[in-house]
């Protein structure tokens, strides 16, 4: 079978193997079946890897088949069990999938990737902690294995302990040069850490790699808008836009930076695109209603205020907003 029959548990797709090489395994793994039905290892072996290929596929349900099989020839084989737990999870049948987690490990301590699935679905059910002590005990057995690192810098990121995160994200990027998407998720959390520089490095070494990516360009604005240099956010903006026509996101945003630029005409003009391409978007109508106020417009800022409410009642504060109408007399 392909160099990769023994160790799926451990690989990224689209990093250490891709979609074809799973199809592979699985075209292998049938014959296999087929040639050998009376060698029972070969094929608890075949079912076992067609079982994990096509979870890495995100083919969860076609894998129940081959695990019952694995299952009736090795009731206690850790690997099937991890790969059943994995179901029960995607399921969000969080008991069921503690239940076949823990078996795997304790017939199998050194189970890195069984830590790894049972800290996932711990981080599911809200147990931060119990999360990232089993990312902890992964990371222990296999200081190699890549998949830790992302998911406790996860759970780092949700805890607001972004250096702690942004370290994971960097361990990560180390391990696997080719992981690009590490770029986007620890641009982001530098963000949120207000890191804007850092953030701009990370989300343009993913512009280098898809300079197609209207999401990118997009992030990369926003970075800019809160280091307060509203004109390269436009330009960040109007590229997102460029790739992406119905990006109701990025004309906002780029409706706010003319704002701060006290153009208040070209924002307005942008609200207006965001709310054609997205009718129930309350804080555009806002945005637009801030522009109309300054503006001297006050019946279409009345208009767009009540709108926003009318959408988003939670989101405006109905007495400030009827401030604003009082002001409007002064």
């Amino acid at each position: 079978m392909t160099e990769y029959f023994n160790d799926l548990d451990y690989l990224i797709v689209g990093v250490d193997i891709t979609k074809e090489e799973l199809e592979q395994i699985i075209n292998e793994a049938d014959k296999i079946l087929e040639e050998n039905q009376g060698d029972i290892q070969k094929q608890i072996n075949a079912y076992l890897k067609k079982a994990q290929s096509l979870q890495k596929l995100g083919k969860y349900k076609e894998s129940k088949k081959p695990l019952e099989k694995v299952l009736k020839l090795a009731p206690d084989l850790p690997e099937a069990l991890l790969r059943v737990g994995i179901i029960y999870s995607k399921e969000t049948r969080y008991e069921k999938a503690f239940k076949y987690f823990d078996e795997a490990i304790k017939l199998k301590p050194d189970y890195a990737a069984a830590y790894v699935m049972r800290g996932i679905s711990y981080g599911a059910v809200g147990q931060d902690d119990l999360e990232i002590e089993d990312y902890n005990e992964a990371i222990k057995l296999n200081p190699y294995f890549a998949p830790a690192y992302y998911n406790r810098g996860l759970a780092y990121g949700k805890k607001k302990k972004y250096d702690n995160a942004i370290e994971d994200y960097s361990k990560v990027l180390g391990l696997r040069p080719d992981f690009i998407s590490i770029y986007d998720i620890r641009g982001k959390t530098y963000y949120n850490k207000g890191d804007y520089d850092k953030a701009i490095d990370d989300f343009y070494e993913l512009v280098k790699i898809d300079p197609d990516d209207a999401l990118t360009y997009y992030n990369c604005g926003n970075s800019y808008y809160y280091k307060g240099n509203y004109d390269r956010a436009i330009k960040d903006y109007t590229d997102a836009i460029r790739l992406k026509s119905d990006f109701a996101l990025a004309y906002n945003s780029r409706g706010n930076s003319y704002y701060r630029k006290e153009e208040y005409d070209n924002a307005i003009n942008d609200y207006n695109s965001a709310i054609k391409l997205k009718p129930d978007f309350g804080i555009a109508y806002n945005n637009r209603g801030n522009s109309y106020y300054i503006k001297g417009d006050y019946d279409n800022a009345i208009k767009d205020y009540n709108k926003a409410i009318k959408l988003d009642p939670n989101e405006y504060n109905l007495g400030e907003l009827y401030d604003k109408k009082e002001n409007f007399c002064e």
